[in-house]
């Protein structure tokens, strides 16, 4: 009985595969992708607060700025009227 190439890949691959789970190779990957996932939530969670937050700050801007027209033109209506009075 002559023991091929293709045995000796399906031995190592055997025996790689015995050491990954012995090591427990697998169950780090999963921690490490698992830290990363909810890292990656929180800055996601905290991009959503931050483009609230900037929406609440961009209306009030917008908000004191129509206001700040409106007084504009009311000052000029009332500069109109006292010239001509």
């Amino acid at each position: 009985m002559t023991i091929d190439a293709a045995f000796w890949v399906s031995v190592s691959f055997v025996i790689f595969i015995g050491a990954l789970i012995y090591f427990k190779i697998p169950s780090k990957v999963i921690d490490t992708l698992n830290e990363t996932i909810n890292s990656i939530k929180n800055q996601v969670d905290n991009a959503e607060k931050l483009k609230e937050e900037s929406k609440n700050i961009l209306s009030d801007y917008e908000k004191k700025l129509s206001n700040a027209k409106a007084e504009i033109k009311s000052m000029i209506e009332l500069q109109y009227l006292l010239k001509y009075f």
